[in-house]
C-alpha cells in the first residue's frame, strides 16, 4: 500500500519552466497536493517547448505529474483575490519569477505572512532578491556560464554546456529540501518562514573545491574534456576499436592496482611523479599521454573486462538508446508510465526509495482540468 508521507500537505504554486516544477513535483511525488496556477488558455510556456512525448512537451510530462492545475490571471482582480484565497489555506506557496515581478503583484513574503501565519514561503530566482543583477533574467545556460560552470566543462578549444538544466534543477532539488526542512522547524516553532533560493548559489554550491584553485593558488583549472578536472585518472579513454572506456581511479592503493594488474605497467606506479594524485594532477600531461597511447593498444571489451577484474570502476560511454534499455535501469525497474491526456508516457521517475513508501505516480494535468473542483474549495 502507498505511503503518502506528505499528506494532508497543501502547496500553492506559481511556477513555470523548471526550477519552480521540479521543486514541488518532487514533493508531490510523497504526497503533497500541489495546485499549479497557470495562465489561462497558454499556461506554463513549458507546455510549448515540444511535442516529443505523444503530442506533449517532454519537459512538461517530467515536471508535472500529480498536480492540480488552474488557470487564473492574477492581474485581474477576481483571480488574485482567488490565489489569495488559497494561499490563506496552504501550507506552501512556491514561486520562481523575478522578485520585482512578486513585488510588484504584492505577493511578497511579508504581505502573505499577515493572511497566513503558518506559511512556508519559498521564492526562487536566477539571482536573489538583493544585489547588482536581481532584476536580471535568468536562464540555465546563463547561470552556468555565469557560475563558471562552463569554464570547467567542454574543451579548451569548444566551451560546452552541461547537457541537462543542471542549474534550474539543482535549485528545485535545493527548494525541496528546504521546504522539508521548514515543515520540520514549523512543527517546532508553530510559525511558518520565508525561504529565499537562487540558482546562482546553487550552482556556486556545485564547483566545491574548483574556486580554492584561484582562492589560494591563483590558477586557472582548464577544460578537461572528457577527463576530471582534479582527479588523475579518471575520465575517457579511446580503444583500438573506436570506443571509449570509462574509468576513474581516486585512491593511491588503486593507482597501483591499475598499473600492476590492468596496465601491466609497474614503471608507472613506481614512477615518483605519479605516486600519489597530486603529483598525477601536476605531471598531467605525461601521464595522460602514456595511458592513451596504452588504451589504443587493445578493444573496450578487453579492457573492460581487465578493469572489472581488478576492480577498478569502469563502464562504457552510453548513447540514451542504450540507457533506455540499460539492465541496471531494467533490473530496478525504474522506467515508470504517467497518464497523460495523449495516453501512457515512459519516463524515470523519483529515485528516492523509503522503507514503506513509493513515490506516487498520478496523472499529469491538463491545462485547467482542475478550475472548476478547486475554485469550489475556496470560501466566499
Amino acid at each position: 500500500m502507498e505511503m503518502n508521507i506528505l499528506e494532508g500537505v497543501k502547496i500553492v504554486a506559481l511556477e513555470t519552466s523548471v526550477s519552480g516544477p521540479f521543486s514541488s513535483v518532487l514533493l508531490s511525488d510523497f504526497g503533497a497536493e500541489v495546485i499549479k496556477i497557470e495562465m489561462p488558455k497558454t499556461g506554463d510556456i513549458a507546455r510549448h517547448w515540444d511535442t516529443v512525448a505523444n503530442g506533449l512537451s517532454g519537459y512538461f510530462v517530467s515536471l508535472n505529474r500529480n498536480k492540480k492545475s488552474v488557470e487564473l490571471d492574477i492581474k485581474t482582480k477576481e483571480d488574485m483575490e482567488t490565489l489569495m484565497k488559497l494561499i490563506r489555506e496552504a501550507d506552501v506557496f512556491i514561486e520562481n519569477y523575478r522578485p520585482e515581478t512578486i513585488d510588484r503583484l504584492g505577493l511578497s513574503y511579508e504581505k502573505l505572512a499577515q493572511i497566513n501565519s503558518r506559511l512556508i514561503y519559498c521564492g526562487i530566482s536566477g539571482w536573489g532578491k538583493d544585489g547588482p543583477y536581481k532584476a536580471q533574467p535568468a536562464y540555465d545556460l546563463l547561470i552556468q556560464a555565469e557560475a563558471g560552470l562552463i569554464s570547467l566543462t567542454g574543451y579548451e578549444d569548444a566551451p560546452a554546456k552541461v547537457g541537462v538544466s543542471i542549474c534550474d534543477m539543482i535549485t528545485g532539488l535545493y527548494s525541496a529540501l528546504a521546504i522539508s526542512l521548514a515543515m520540520i522547524q514549523r512543527e517546532r516553532t508553530g510559525k511558518g518562514c520565508e525561504i529565499e533560493v537562487s540558482m546562482l548559489e546553487c550552482a556556486l554550491s556545485l564547483l566545491l573545491a574548483y574556486p580554492m584553485y584561484s582562492w589560494y593558488r591563483g590558477q586557472r583549472t582548464k577544460r578537461q574534456g572528457l577527463k576530471h578536472g582534479i582527479i588523475v585518472p579518471s575520465g575517457a579513454y579511446k580503444t583500438s576499436d573506436e570506443k571509449f572506456v570509462i574509468l576513474s581511479v581516486d585512491r593511491d592503493p588503486e593507482w597501483h592496482r591499475l598499473c600492476h594488474e590492468v596496465l601491466i605497467r609497474p614503471d608507472l606506479s613506481n614512477d615518483a611523479k605519479f605516486s600519489t594524485n597530486e603529483n598525477r594532477l601536476t605531471n598531467r600531461e605525461q601521464l595522460e599521454k602514456e595511458l592513451d597511447s596504452i588504451f589504443l593498444s587493445h578493444t573496450q571489451t578487453y579492457w573492460l573486462s581487465k578493469l572489472k577484474g581488478a576492480n577498478i570502476a569502469s563502464g562504457q560511454l552510453n548513447e540514451m538508446a542504450d540507457v533506455v534499455v540499460h539492465p541496471q535501469v531494467l533490473a530496478r525497474n525504474f522506467i515508470s508510465n504517467v497518464m497523460t491526456e495523449k495516453g501512457p508516457i515512459k519516463f524515470f521517475g523519483n529515485p528516492i526509495r523509503i522503507e514503506g513508501a513509493r513515490p506516487l505516480i498520478n496523472p499529469v494535468p491538463k491545462l485547467g482540468q482542475d478550475n472548476e473542483t478547486i475554485k469550489k474549495r475556496v470560501p466566499s
